[in-house]
């Protein structure tokens, strides 16, 4: 069991789905996605089954707890195919955010918004207070969804996602988000 990486961390479950980081570069960049799957214990299942080969650094449940699965030292397996200011497989500069709400499950092209979960004042809330934490650690970080990385594939975290509450909080949401 690793230690976590933020003193926001509420509990640690690894998974096995990671790769060393090497000589991707920098952490640069932070993605954000919501799991649009039916409970927080099925994603977090997801997350962490070697079959499946996806994971997240963080998994932010319904109640706001915040949970640590990859180490940030390591390269987690959220992004997919990707791209971000011409530099592809984005998994490898940056750390990944799921968010639970229920959906249409996996992030795939959005559902109708009101089929979507909205995300919680306290996931909200927890989110700050972690990406806050990453963006003191990583200087010159910029925050982005799956969506802005992966357009053609993937919709999350969704257009209902509230990216002005992270503005206010002072964080780097990329401009173009």
């Amino acid at each position: 069991m690793f230690s976590p990486d933020s003193p926001h961390v509420n509990e640690v479950r690894e998974s096995p789905n990671f790769r060393l980081r090497g000589e991707d570069g920098d952490v640069c960049v932070v993605v954000i996605h919501g799991t649009w799957m039916a409970d927080d214990e099925a994603a977090m299942a997801r997350l962490c089954d070697p079959a499946t080969e996806v994971s997240c650094h963080y998994y932010i449940d319904r109640e706001g707890k915040i949970f640590q699965l990859v180490e940030e030292r390591h390269v987690a397996w959220h992004a997919g195919k990707s791209v971000w200011r011409g530099q592809d497989v984005v998994n490898g500069f940056s750390l990944g955010i799921e968010i639970g709400n229920a959906g249409n499950g996996l992030g795939e092209k959005a559902p109708p918004v009101e089929a979507i979960e909205p995300y919680k004042p306290v996931q909200y809330e927890a989110l700050v207070r972690l990406l806050t934490d990453i963006c003191a650690r990583y200087e010159g970080v910029e925050i982005v969804g799956h969506s802005d990385i992966a357009p053609v594939r993937k919709a999350d975290p969704g257009d209902h996602f509230d990216w002005d509450f992270l503005r206010a909080a002072g964080l780097p949401v990329a401009p173009e988000v």
